[in-house]
């Protein structure tokens, strides 16, 4: 809370370099920690990368509501008026518009609704399959780089669904705003009542085919393919027990620690795809068979796979490089 009062973050990994006399000189994203650029400062001489400039965001919540919905009317003896519409009184709606000057890019859903600010496309279709595809959502299902592709053949049209890949254009740039300002979208839906989960997200697929698929001229669809470089996670040691302690389910999670409490190994599984590899060419599945909730702590680097692989033995657990046929989300151009 104290440091996101100090430092006005739009994306997150957001380092923040401190000196020993308590004086920030330079706040980057993860590309820029590596042993040289530490050793550099540990030195007393100057950055000789470029600091990252994320400005200052209006704040917007939406656990509520993203959007207000407001009753426009007019008397003769006074001035124009408009009064929100109570949420109790929505049964339900859904909107979606360009994106939001000076607003975060972020996403909140519940039971009763779903609201997402200054997104991708992409993001919110990936959002769709992974929570709405199988018959339970499944964490980062279809976000790594092997579980969602594009094949999209107008290099505009794939500019407005994502940000290409090979752009270079580095979080909290200039570029990156100008991108987000021209391409970026926000959504909301207000759930009915009396819905599934399965139900919810079949409207939601309606309304992201309905607002863009249809009028930009894209589609998305899943398909079974061949991944000959998948990362699957096995169990080696069969006599190792993987149990929990029970009571409430719980993870945290850093750059360079990972615990979980009393949770399937799929959320575990799951991270890796959506989070920590998200931008690899890689695809993480479980072929543990085990389905049983399970703690779990490591302390390493968990961008990198060999010292995960060590942090997992006591577990009796690794993750080798094999084929497998996985599920892949892909964006092509619309049929005629």
């Amino acid at each position: 809370t104290l440091f996101s009062a100090f430092f006005h973050y739009s994306t997150i990994p957001y380092y923040v370099w401190i000196n020993e006399n308590g004086k920030v000189i330079a706040t980057t994203g993860a590309e820029e920690i590596t042993r040289e650029n530490i050793e550099t400062l540990l030195s007393g001489k100057p950055a000789s990368f470029e600091n990252r400039k994320d400005i200052r965001f209006r704040k917007l919540n939406i656990e509520h509501s993203a959007f207000v919905l407001s009753a426009n009317f007019s008397l003769k003896d006074t001035l124009a008026k408009r009064d929100e519409v109570p949420r109790k009184d929505i049964f339900s709606y859904s909107i979606a518009s360009k994106s939001i000057d000076a607003t975060i890019g972020k996403l909140y859903f519940d039971t009763s609704h779903f609201a997402a600010t200054n997104v991708s496309i992409d993001f919110l279709y990936r959002f769709y399959y992974d929570a709405g595809y199988y018959e339970a959502p499944v964490r980062g299902a279809f976000d790594s780089q092997s579980n969602h592709v594009f094949e999209i053949n107008d290099p505009k049209l794939l500019n407005r669904i994502t940000l290409p890949e090979g752009s270079n254009i580095k979080s909290g740039s200039v570029e990156m705003y100008k991108w987000i300002k021209d391409n970026a979208v926000c959504y909301e839906i207000i759930y009915p009542t009396g819905l599934t989960w399965k139900e919810k997200m079949e409207l939601v697929k309606q309304d992201l085919d309905r607002y863009f698929a249809k009028p930009i001229g894209f589609e998305a669809h899943v398909e079974k393919r061949i991944d000959s470089n998948t990362t699957a996670l096995r169990c080696i040691n069969k006599r190792t027990t993987l149990t929990t302690t029970g009571g409430k389910a719980e993870e945290h999670h850093d750059r360079y620690s990972y615990y979980q409490h009393n949770m399937p190994l799929g959320h575990f599984v799951g991270l890796l795809n959506d989070y920590y590899f998200q931008s690899k060419k890689t695809s993480f599945i479980d072929k543990t068979s085990l389905t049983t909730p399970v703690d779990l702590q490591l302390n390493c680097d968990m961008t990198d796979l060999g010292p995960i692989n060590e942090a997992l033995t006591k577990y009796g657990l690794k993750f080798t490089i094999e084929p497998n046929t996985i599920d892949v989300l892909v964006f092509s151009d619309a049929k005629n």
